[in-house]
């Protein structure tokens, strides 16, 4: 994803729509930055986005002044209903999962899969309809260097 096209192409969406809100301008935007935060380079310089990553849910509260957790999911069903997010409700201690669906034409999404845990795929499950682009070893934000199989689904 471009970082600058897919917040302006957000924006635009945002103000197009009859009714405005804050609150879900504030959620996009940190799920969108939390989401850049778990970007992986390449050996090539290249950054690629994870499709899914993992937010927890009181920091996400905290960020947005307190929100209940009723608001929040109100808030996520709105932005999932107009396609813009994917969510995996936490389970079993693990933060959920969510996944934000490109707007700006030309972005593939794309899942990284860690090589050295088989059975951790970044997006869920392997989607059907995924394609092995390639095998890499990437740096993550904090520069380190892990293996991972990327797909483009």
């Amino acid at each position: 994803m471009n970082f600058v096209s897919e917040f302006l192409s957000f924006m635009a969406w945002l103000m197009a729509r009859p009714r405005r809100s804050l609150e879900v301008l504030g959620l996009w935007v940190y799920l969108f930055i939390k989401n850049n935060a778990a970007a992986v380079q390449d050996e090539d310089g290249s950054w690629y986005w994870p499709v899914w990553f993992e937010v927890d849910s009181s920091a996400l509260r905290a960020f947005m002044d307190g929100i209940s957790s009723k608001r929040l999911w109100e808030l996520r069903q709105e932005l999932i209903r107009y396609s813009r997010l994917e969510y995996q409700k936490a389970s079993g201690g693990a933060p959920a999962r969510y996944a934000l669906i490109p707007s700006t034409q030309g972005c593939g999404r794309y899942a990284w899969v860690p090589q050295t845990i088989p059975a951790a795929v970044s997006s869920g499950s392997p989607p059907r309809n995924a394609v092995e682009t390639r095998r890499d070893s990437t740096r993550n934000a904090l520069g380190n260097k892990t293996g991972f199989l990327l797909i483009q689904i």
